[in-house]
This record gives structure tokens, sequence and C-alpha cells, in this order.
């Protein structure tokens, strides 16, 4: 992540078994998947499949009976891709549901 970045709001709370699962990340399967996710050092990593920018990072706080919440979240600005910061909370919800494996729309 650059320096150029801003900090926007997500909220999101993670049952036992979620949080393990955004350990596994996000793997592009094909051509068509434009992302990857990846879990490191507490923050999950958003990056553009393609080109290797990291676009988000959310912080993963976890909490003593296993669940965890988003703590904090940042958006590349060097690479602006949105208009927004609502439309950077949406794409980074959309993000975290696939992570997890939920069908979930892509944002508009």
């Amino acid at each position: 992540m650059p320096p150029q970045r801003a900090r926007f709001e997500i909220e999101r709370t993670f049952t036992a078994d979620e949080r393990k699962t955004l350990e596994l990340g996000l793997l592009p399967l094909g051509m068509d998947d434009h992302w990857l996710a990846f879990f490191e050092d507490g923050w999950l990593h958003c990056h553009r499949s393609w080109s290797g920018i990291c676009r988000y990072m959310l912080k993963i706080e976890d909490h003593p009976d296993g669940t965890a919440h988003i703590s904090e979240a940042w958006v590349n600005t060097k690479e602006r891709l949105t208009l927004s910061r609502d439309y950077d909370t949406r794409l980074a919800r959309y993000l975290v549901e696939r992570t997890l494996g939920n069908e979930w729309p892509f944002p508009t």
C-alpha cells in the first residue's frame, strides 16, 4: 500500500469459523477473476489480480472468543479506481464476502 491512502469506514463482525476462513484468502481461478486477497499479520490485503496493485487493507481485530471484527480500513488513493468512499465501502464488503465464500452482489 503506498503512502497515498485514505481511511474509510466498513463494519463487519466475523464468527470464529469466518475468522479462520479469512486466512485462506481469495485466489483468482481464471482470467475473469480480478481480485486476489490474502491474510498477513492481522491484515486482509486486497489486490487487483492482473496488476498486483494493493487496493484495500483491512485490519482484522481478534476477540478472545475467536470472533473478530474489522477495526481499520484503508484504500489506495494513488491508483484511484473509484470515486467515492461509499463505493469503496461496498466494494471492500464484496471482497470480504467473496473471500468468505458467500454470494454477494458486485456493487454498481
